[in-house]
């Protein structure tokens, strides 16, 4: 029988011009993202469906490579070259700059809430010394300070689809102007959207060099400090999200929490 391409309409935004934009970015990046397609009759993008809008791209039919120290060194040098290529859409775009901008999860206001959380089990007194020691730093004040950028902001794994020898990213719906350390958070713990959180000891020293010898614009020492306590937020954050918010009684978790700050902890640039 005849072979037929599969498509699938996906969700962008509830604000069309914003639904726009990132369809639009993700159609000029096709190295990365699958084929986009615009309405027949005209050159939109999308189509609202009552709820929002939404796009048609090409299914993507690939596997999802092994999550191991090999997956982490390739992606390194994936991210920078997305890097690039979001760079230069929006050096000749500046005017959805504004569009594009996103919000930090890193202000004041939301380490006082994770302390918040934190602080109602004993239990967590490793977890809540060491968001101590972040907010001691002046860590909100300092990832404020550093240059922002267009990333994708998340690489997790079931959003990376291997086609080949080439990835495939299926979701541009968090594309956004931000710190660009912000990037290595999801692919560094996140096995997929549901998934709990996991850190593989190795992958962050992999994720981190492979990076930077593939860029042209490595991270800054500076970037590279700021790095590491944005990863223990991170784990941090999640562990609150799920465990206490959801009420998600997960075994063991808090223990792999506590020895995946510690392995961050001794992380060497």
């Amino acid at each position: 029988g005849k072979d037929w391409n599969k498509y699938i309409l996906k969700y962008r935004s509830i604000d069309k011009e914003h639904a726009e934009t990132l369809s639009t970015i993700a159609a000029s990046l096709h190295d990365y993202f699958p084929r986009i397609f615009q309405q027949i009759d005209s050159a939109i993008y999308t189509v609202d469906m009552g709820d929002g809008f939404y796009g048609l791209e090409e299914f993507v039919d690939g596997s999802i490579k092994e999550r191991n120290l090999d997956y982490f060194s390739l992606l390194g040098g994936h991210i920078a070259s997305l890097h690039k290529q979001l760079y230069a859409f929006l050096q000749n775009n500046r005017s959805l700059e504004n569009i594009l901008l996103r919000g930090g999860y890193a202000n004041e206001s939301s380490l006082a809430s994770i302390y918040l959380d934190l602080a109602s089990n004993t239990e967590n007194v490793f977890l809540l010394s060491e968001l101590e020691k972040i907010i001691s730093s002046g860590f909100s004040k300092e990832i404020d300070s550093l240059h922002k950028y267009l990333i994708h902001n998340d690489l997790n794994h079931s959003n990376l689809i291997r086609v080949g020898d080439t990835i495939k990213i299926i979701d541009p719906e968090s594309i956004g102007i931000s710190v660009r350390i912000n990037e290595f958070a999801a692919p560094l713990f996140l096995g997929g959207n549901r998934s709990r959180p996991t850190y593989i000891d190795g992958s962050l020293s992999l994720l981190f060099s492979s990076y930077n010898e593939s860029s042209e614009n490595p991270l800054s020492d500076k970037e590279g400090k700021i790095l590491i306590d944005l990863l223990k937020y991170a784990l941090l954050r999640y562990y609150v999200v799920r465990s206490i918010r959801r009420g998600m009684d997960e075994i063991g978790y808090l223990d792999e929490t506590e020895t995946a700050l510690k392995k961050l902890g001794g992380f060497k640039r």
